[in-house]
């Protein structure tokens, strides 16, 4: 939901709804019922002033370094995959020296 000033002392209501890869705007009135859908003109103007709050807003991604206490280089633990192979390293299994019946 938007509010937009429209004139002296008067604000519209306006609802997105995403359709189709594509927003459109609908004008709102008090009661809250879909009056009619704002021509293209109003909608490129409302993104250009969201993008311009975003823009005067800007962005804070600086942030305090980490203090290290710690000398010590840990590498962190990541995934580690276990192998797949795509043939056998040997041709036939290893015989077996040991069976029970020799014994």
């Amino acid at each position: 939901m938007l509010l937009i000033h429209v004139g002296k002392d008067r604000y519209v209501f306006f609802t997105v709804v995403e359709s189709h890869r594509r927003l459109e705007l609908f004008c709102l009135s008090e009661s809250g019922e879909t009056l009619e859908a704002v021509p293209a003109k109003t909608e490129a103007k409302v993104k250009a002033l969201k993008a311009k709050k975003a823009v005067l807003k800007g962005v804070h991604s600086q942030r305090k370094k980490k203090i290290r206490t710690s000398p010590t280089f840990r590498r962190p633990k990541t995934l580690r995959l276990r192998r797949q192979p795509k043939y056998p390293r040997k041709s036939a299994p290893r015989r077996n020296k040991y069976v029970i019946q020799t014994v």
